[in-house]
């Protein structure tokens, strides 16, 4: 991602947010139309833009500074956008694999989980999205007749979480052979998940759920795959930082990381989470898929 990428997202972003809470549906629309003409991947505007305002608007409601139904427009006006964005996605080939994605009954913010559904819907899965899931023993019968690869289900509140405990064994029992994971704002936040929960795969960004998923679905067979792309991202980072003349002090200092941790990663020898890989990419003004790309 280039120095005017970043500032063009910036501005659009003002734009949107201001679209959202002060002007009107058509005025969203123009925000996103003009970052499409830029020539914008539709994902990347979902990542760059819609998620930020998403997560800006949501803490202005927790503070008070906005109304439920000014936060309810603005996220009906996003989900719009999503729909209009979804369209124009260009799909991998089809995986063969099915994926069904929800929030936990009793939680009214499933937009994240959406936007979820459109990284795996990207990625080649077909894709069934609940919303705001049915009631357990509903959902449960359902799976059981569609046995899906599997089920992502997300939870922002934490009250939810028993909720969450009792979904999961549920849907466990209905398909054994179902893989579950599990993701949202309570489940990332929570020091101590209920003991139902432990071992299920856990992510809080729909790039990484997308890399979970294809492990858990069998599409990534090994960890011999996920040692390819540490090693070819990590040889990716040093390639680009000598072009750079960075030193690994100087990368991790302007990416405010650690240095040993550059160091491990360039060896292929540390995981890395996607937030880390975005600092790293911004510092060296490259997208974060040019790192990630397995050949060298």
């Amino acid at each position: 991602m280039s120095s005017n990428d970043n500032i063009e997202f910036l501005s659009a972003r003002r734009r949107y947010e201001r679209a959202l809470l002060e002007g009107s549906a058509g005025d969203a629309d123009e925000v996103i139309t003009a970052v499409l003409n830029l020539g914008t991947n539709p994902l990347a505007i979902t990542e760059e833009v819609i998620i930020p305002v998403q997560i800006a608007i949501g803490e202005k409601w927790h503070r008070g500074e906005i109304s439920v139904s000014e936060e309810h427009i603005a996220t009906q006006r996003s989900i719009e956008q999503l729909n209009r964005l979804r369209g124009l996605i260009k799909r991998k080939p089809n995986l063969h694999k099915q994926v069904l994605i929800g929030a936990v009954s009793g939680d009214p913010h499933w937009i994240g989980a959406r936007i979820v559904a459109d990284y795996f819907y990207q990625d080649g899965w077909t894709v069934d999205f609940l919303g705001g899931a049915p009631p357990v023993e509903d959902l449960s019968e359902y799976v059981a007749k569609t046995t899906p690869d599997l089920i992502v289900l997300s939870v922002t509140i934490g009250t939810e979480l028993p909720a969450l405990e009792r979904f999961v064994e549920r849907l466990r029992k209905a398909s054994p052979r179902s893989k579950i994971m599990i993701g949202g704002r309570a489940v990332m936040g929570s020091k101590k998940l209920p003991a139902g929960l432990a071992g299920v795969a856990t992510t809080s960004d729909p790039r990484e759920a997308v890399f979970i998923g294809r492990k858990l679905g069998g599409i990534l067979k090994s960890d011999a795959a996920l040692q390819q792309i540490l090693l070819s991202t990590g040889e990716r980072i040093k390639l680009r930082r000598k072009e750079l003349s960075f030193s690994q002090k100087d990368l991790a200092d302007r990416a405010g990381i650690d240095r040993a941790y550059v160091s491990a990663i360039e060896s292929g020898k540390q995981n890395f989470t996607i937030g880390v890989l975005a600092k790293i990419a911004e510092t060296l003004d490259l997208p974060v898929d040019e790192l990630l790309r397995t050949s060298v």
